[in-house]
């Protein structure tokens, strides 16, 4: 599997415009036990869209308006 770097999507674009609307240095941790195969899911769909975790994380959350 040969993996390629992208351009930030627009995805990447609207969880950081969410993550800025918090303000700097808001920001807290977030520790969750996933099962091993979740985990797995979830860094592969991440990097398929060429986006961080934690971009993802906040763009899903911001989906159910939490913002």
């Amino acid at each position: 599997m040969t993996l390629t770097f992208k351009k930030p999507s627009r995805l990447q674009a609207s969880a950081r415009k969410a993550a800025e609307k918090m303000g700097a240095g808001d920001e807290k941790r977030i520790v969750a036990d996933v099962p091993e195969h979740i985990h797995r899911q979830l860094r592969v769909r991440c990097l398929e869209r060429g986006v961080l975790v934690r971009d993802y994380i906040l763009e899903l959350l911001a989906k159910e308006g939490i913002s």
